[in-house]
């Protein structure tokens, strides 16, 4: 099965996209549909990769009509669709020069989908030119990757200097002045922190900045943890006890299926500034991956020291 977050070795995380690629027959016209699975470094997904990747489509089988058997193709379309870890779904139309972007801000990227002919696609409503970074976090409600935001931010010597939003329960500002969070500077004295899975602080490498921290609302990780488990493979609950946030089987509460310490989860969230509902979707992707390849009953999340 086709995930939204895979895994890789090192249990750093990859995003998933799905590309369509249409053609219609020279001599027929019967329109085919080329489809494509793709991953990419969750980390280095910023809004500009995204266009970027929509630009560049997967090679097309050789084509053969199914209907005529001609092997000549016409007017080739290509149709992305990308998603945040979590929720929200972004898609890409291009034929020739047009390019249009469609936002929706609660859907999720369906790998099942069915492809829609190009008569479904644009120019119809919903659909916009390019947004821009800024224009997908209004429409999204959150910043495609907050780490992008703050790299603008830092770059151009203007972090704020009370918190602001860049994600649901995701905050950071210049120094500590926020109660209510749990904040980790991700830039000290001029330095970026260490620590973070899957993606060490250099992501913050040359830009100069002062102190910056990174608040994440640590009371909401049962939240967030609950809706990343709903697909998972037997039924479950999310119980949070202890400082950590543990996933049972709902016919019987003591098979732990996987733990995580909130701090941990925290940790990254802040580190890597990284939406916490998608560090929750790949803290449960990680779970699973050691259960399916190990048999690990019980995961507990641990990274290097800030």
């Amino acid at each position: 099965m086709w995930l939204r977050i895979l895994v890789a070795e090192d249990g750093s995380p990859l995003l998933g996209y799905r590309q369509d690629l249409h053609e219609a027959c020279a001599i027929c016209g019967k329109e085919h549909i080329h489809r494509h699975y793709r991953e990419y470094d969750l980390h280095r997904f910023t809004t500009a990769r995204l266009r970027q990747l929509s630009q560049r489509p997967a090679d097309a089988a050789p084509f053969v009509c199914e209907q005529c058997g001609h092997e000549e193709a016409l007017s080739a379309a290509v149709h992305t669709v990308f998603g945040p870890a979590s929720v929200g779904r972004v898609e890409c139309w291009r034929s020739g020069e047009q390019e249009m972007w469609k936002v929706e801000p609660r859907a999720v990227l369906d790998a099942q989908e069915l492809a829609r002919p190009l008569a479904a696609l644009p120019p119809h409503e919903g659909w916009q030119v390019w947004p821009g970074a800024r224009g997908f976090a209004t429409l999204l409600g959150r910043w495609w990757s907050p780490k992008e935001r703050i790299r603008a931010a830092l770059a151009a010597g203007d972090p704020p200097e009370r918190p602001e939003f860049l994600a649901d329960g995701l905050a950071w500002c210049r120094s500590n002045t926020a109660a209510g969070f749990v904040w980790l500077p991700i830039v000290e004295a001029g330095a970026a922190a260490e620590g973070g899975a899957g993606c060490a602080a250099e992501w913050l490498d040359g830009v100069a900045a002062a102190d910056v921290w990174v608040g994440v609302e640590e009371s909401r990780w049962l939240e967030w943890l609950s809706a990343a488990t709903v697909d998972w493979p037997v039924e479950v609950e999310v119980i949070e006890a202890n400082g950590a946030v543990s996933v049972a089987r709902k016919d019987d509460g003591d098979d732990i299926l996987a733990c995580w310490a909130v701090v941990d989860l925290t940790r990254e969230a802040a580190l890597t500034a990284t939406a916490p509902a998608d560090v929750a979707t790949i803290a449960v992707q990680r779970a699973l991956a050691l259960r399916l390849t190990a048999g690990t009953v019980r995961s507990v999340v641990e990274f290097g020291d800030a």
